[in-house]
């Protein structure tokens, strides 16, 4: 079933394989994707940055339920969130903070499961449910104090497989943290505000001279590397690597969520010129 679920979706005309689609099953996610990260810097000695802790409490503040659940007594929950402040834009919508309310269509990202610009919402399912609901009291007016935030972040983070906030004083540390941010975050601030405060630690810009050196040290750490071909050198073939900021924003992730919200058919958009094609996506997602 999931086999068939995704190909019809790879196969949609409208290009359905979409951000909400991807955040399925987001504590699931954490767990396999982000866990392994802070346990391996926690365990180097190193504490893990503050976009590591925006990373855990936004995917947190998309597992909160917010305003009315009228569907909490199905089998498998379902659970309605609250969509950030955003506007239309272009020919798709993208958020932004203090902008007019302008409703959109809605659309479902999956069979049965919407997202309601109209009504400024979106509905979710998060395995056995037990983590929206856990979260669910800080969705609610008034609900969101620092100690409510402090203690339901600690008992939610707890829940992923080898992370100990009672036993491990660096992970109680690391959950604080994300309690801090997650009360930021349901208390008014946007995402793109919380993350526009944040700023590295140290640069992230290398020298030249600097760079191989730290690609080597990188790939020898590794256990396993994840190549893309199409980011191989031109050296293995021109097809593999395509260059410059229109083929960055033209690449089919960001054409796929750009057709998703946007009322452009694939053809229409296809027939544009590339360095058109790269302004919509960036004026329609950006």
């Amino acid at each position: 079933p999931i086999f068939s679920e995704w190909m019809s979706r790879l196969q949609h005309r409208h290009f359905g394989l979409e951000c909400f689609f991807v955040c399925q099953n987001a504590t699931q996610k954490m767990g396999i994707r982000l866990l392994p990260s802070v346990r391996a810097t926690i365990g180097a000695g190193e504490v893990p940055s503050d976009f590591m802790v925006f990373a855990l409490a936004v995917m947190l503040r998309f597992l909160t339920p917010i305003g009315d659940q009228p569907r909490v007594g199905e089998n498998p929950l379902v659970f309605v969130g609250r969509l950030d402040p955003f506007e239309t834009h272009g020919s798709g919508w993208k958020a932004q903070v203090g902008s007019p309310q302008t409703p959109a269509e809605d659309w479902s990202y999956v069979p049965g499961l919407y997202v309601r610009p109209s009504s400024k919402t979106y509905e979710f399912k998060d395995g056995d449910g037990i983590v929206p609901l856990l979260l669910r009291p800080l969705g609610r007016p008034g609900g969101c104090s620092t100690t409510a935030a402090a203690s339901i972040a600690s008992e939610v983070l707890s829940r992923l497989e080898g992370f100990d906030p009672r036993g491990v004083p660096e992970h109680a540390q690391l959950a604080s943290r994300v309690a801090t941010m997650l009360r930021r975050l349901l208390s008014g601030e946007s995402s793109l505000q919380v993350l526009a405060d944040l700023k590295p630690q140290q640069p992230l810009l290398l020298e030249e001279r600097h760079l191989e050196e730290a690609v080597k040290q990188e790939v020898e750490a590794a256990e396993a590397v994840d190549v893309h071909t199409h980011l191989f050198p031109a050296g293995h073939g021109e097809s593999l690597m395509e260059y410059g900021i229109d083929a960055m924003l033209t690449y089919h992730y960001l054409v796929a969520e750009y057709l998703a919200t946007s009322r452009e058919s694939p053809e229409a958009f296809y027939a544009l010129p590339g360095s058109i094609q790269a302004e919509r996506v960036w004026e329609g997602l950006f």
